[in-house]
């Protein structure tokens, strides 16, 4: 991950934080905006930090079950 060491003991943190392992309600938990766009066959998702939002957007062509 780019943006955390071990992202796995930061994934536990915020589990045993809020009480869920929900992704979305972790997100929305945590301040950050989830969107939906396409965004190509080669990504899954993003996340934009802009005029301090932080905003994750999920690929909307993804066969994967969410």
């Amino acid at each position: 991950m780019a943006f955390e060491k071990n992202a796995v003991l930061a994934a536990h943190k915020l589990i045993k934080k809020y009480n869920t392992s929900d992704p979305y309600e972790l997100a929305k938990k945590c301040g950050y905006i989830l969107l939906y766009a396409d965004l190509g066959d080669i990504n899954y998702a993003q996340r934009d930090y802009y005029k301090r939002i932080n905003v994750i957007t999920l690929n909307s062509r993804s066969n994967e079950s969410l």
